[in-house]
């Protein structure tokens, strides 16, 4: 609160019915929104002191009251700061969330190909094996094969031969009978 006097000012009759009081105020470049509590104006010095309203300027209020200003600058300076830093935290943190999703594009892609590959490596690697195990059986079967002709010739022979040296018995003994 600073009070002012102006002295010999002159003012036109009846300028006070059509008078109008303007506030302003200045932050340096800041701009605040100040509220007016209360405001008197008395239309010469004097008057103030049959008012009974006391000189209230004093070193120590002075002072309070430059601090109290300029602390009302470092706040609106910090508050500044934090805007600006946390907008700019917002612009990293989109930036942030694009390199991911591009390293998770790239992640997944290459993940795939891989897969891809060891899935072709396994599938070729079994289809060998199959193969393998189906020339392995091919190779069993066929000595099967040989084996179980060469049992069926021997035993056919076998009783082939048993079966002719019976006929011939036959033979011989119905020869004999008939003679």
């Amino acid at each position: 609160v600073e009070c002012i006097t102006i002295r010999d000012m002159l003012l036109p009759q009846g300028w006070l019915r059509t008078a109008r009081v303007g506030v302003t105020a200045s932050t340096s470049t800041l701009s605040d929104n100040h509220d007016v509590l209360s405001l008197k104006v008395f239309p010469a010095a004097e008057d103030i002191q049959t008012a009974g309203i006391e000189d209230v300027s004093t070193p120590e209020r002075d002072s309070v009251e430059h601090l109290v200003h300029q602390l009302e600058h470092q706040m609106a300076s910090v508050q500044s700061g934090l805007e600006s830093n946390i907008k700019k935290l917002r612009e990293q943190e989109a930036r942030s969330q694009e390199r991911i999703l591009k390293l998770e594009e790239q992640l997944e892609s290459k993940m795939s190909a891989q897969l891809e590959g060891r899935i072709n490596t396994l599938e070729s690697l079994n289809l060998e094996h199959l193969r393998t195990q189906e020339a392995q059986a091919e190779v069993r079967i066929s000595k099967l094969e040989e084996t179980l002709n060469s049992q069926v010739h021997q035993t056919t022979e076998s009783r082939v031969s048993h079966l002719e040296g019976q006929i011939s018995i036959k033979m011989g003994q119905h020869l004999e009978e008939r003679i």
